[in-house]
């Protein structure tokens, strides 16, 4: 990451609502919009556009707040295909509060979550699962269901703005599971607001990719020789788009 570069900072806290025993994440998430905007103007991106844009921040707004909810860090990275849709996506979200994401061409006839989750110094744990709907926040939301079997709202607002509330042992997510998004997200910012909630940690996420010259250069020496010599074919050169952030490198042979 340039150091040089100045952030835009989406702050994200994490509450304990002890009267119902739930974890409480209340995410702002326009900061980290801003912060891709100047990334992608950076690296001469081109920028997403049309449903993709729309969904692609909604994945990345609730990957942010999963990933926001453990106390923890680890690095996450989504890979999504929604049903019907002519596109996938791919979510990073790093210990330091980076998070990237990109959109890629899919096959249209199937949906697919693929979840990569690594703690520093920890093996790489991977869940598969099909997502019920189009909705991108319910595909991540489903990963709780499905997985690690508990019980998880993710609700956003049109900003990205929004909230998980997950239910802890004989936690009463009933409180909230009926409210629409809004009511949820409005209900759970004014408790905290009127200290009703219990702070447990605040933390900042921020839109930057981990690539750099070195990542790209160790992804094309780590592939065996064959498949190496295949890429390069008679080729002086390499256009190597990062398969995170789509950010463009030129590898001289």
């Amino acid at each position: 990451m340039d150091l040089n570069v100045t952030l835009h900072l989406g702050k994200y806290r994490r509450y304990l609502w002890e009267e119902s025993n739930l974890l409480v994440v209340l995410g702002d998430f326009p900061e980290v919009v801003v912060s891709k905007q100047l990334y992608d103007e950076r690296y001469g991106i081109s920028e997403v556009t049309g449903d993709e844009r729309e969904t692609l921040k909604r994945i990345m707004a609730a990957a942010g707040l999963a990933a926001m909810s453990l106390a923890q860090r680890e690095s996450w990275g989504w890979t999504l295909t929604l049903p019907g849709s002519p596109h996938g996506f791919f979510c990073g979200v790093e210990p330091e509060g980076m998070i990237c994401g990109t959109v890629k061409e899919a096959p249209r006839e199937r949906g697919s979550v693929h979840l990569q989750r690594q703690k520093a110094d920890g093996p790489l744990m991977e869940s598969h699962y099909s997502p019920d709907n189009e909705d991108p926040v319910a595909a991540v939301q489903r990963y709780f269901e499905q997985v690690e079997q508990i019980r998880t709202l993710i609700a956003l607002g049109p900003d990205g703005s929004g909230v998980l509330v997950q239910a802890l042992p004989d936690g009463d997510l009933d409180r909230v599971a009926d409210l629409a998004d809004q009511e949820m997200i409005s209900l759970c910012r004014q408790k905290a607001q009127d200290g009703e909630f219990t702070s447990l940690q605040e933390v900042f996420l921020f839109y930057e990719c981990r690539c750099d010259d070195n990542m790209i250069l160790d992804m094309i020496t780590s592939l065996p020789d064959a498949a190496r010599e295949e890429l390069w074919g008679d080729e002086k050169e390499l256009n190597i788009e990062c398969p995170r952030c789509a950010r463009k490198y030129v590898l001289k042979r």
